[in-house]
């Protein structure tokens, strides 16, 4: 499939990132990508509950509605022994940009946090250096009037 082909209801589509490193499978249908929180905490590099701790807040907050952005698809799937059919709630293109965003902004918040911390620490660092060198100095040159008083 090129750029300009849409793909055809049911297709998996895999998606991959420009530099190869994520890789995720996803379903085409009713004009728009499916995915289950699986495969958006793989697309996102992020725990599962991560996923489902924003999808909640997204639909308590009423920021999209769950009946056009949740749909149940049967998938087979090996559990043991066995092939098992079960429904599983697979989230749309509209759910999967807004845990993006939640999640690119919760990264963006842990990171300038990190950075005024790592700026913080070093002006403590360089505050206990100064306080640190005077003390020295105010050793050396009672120590070097200490030996002069000696001779």
């Amino acid at each position: 499939m090129n750029a300009t082909t849409k793909p055809n209801d049911g297709q998996i589509i895999l998606y991959r990132t420009s530099d190869g490193a994520v890789r995720v499978e996803v379903l085409y249908q009713a004009d728009t990508f499916w995915l289950i929180q699986k495969q958006l905490s793989e697309l996102f590099d992020v725990d599962v509950r991560t996923v489902n701790e924003h999808l909640q807040h997204i639909y308590k907050s009423e920021e999209l509605p769950e009946s056009s952005t949740i749909r149940k698809f049967r998938i087979v799937r090996r559990e043991g022994k066995r092939d098992v059919a079960r429904e599983i709630d697979f989230y749309n293109l509209d759910a999967t940009i807004s845990v993006g965003y939640r999640v690119n902004s919760a990264q963006v918040a842990k990171q300038l946090a990190e950075e005024q911390y790592d700026g913080f620490r070093i002006a403590q660092d360089r505050d206990f250096e100064g306080d640190f060198e005077k003390e020295i100095k105010r050793i050396e040159s009672q120590h070097r009037r200490t030996k002069g008083d000696d001779q």
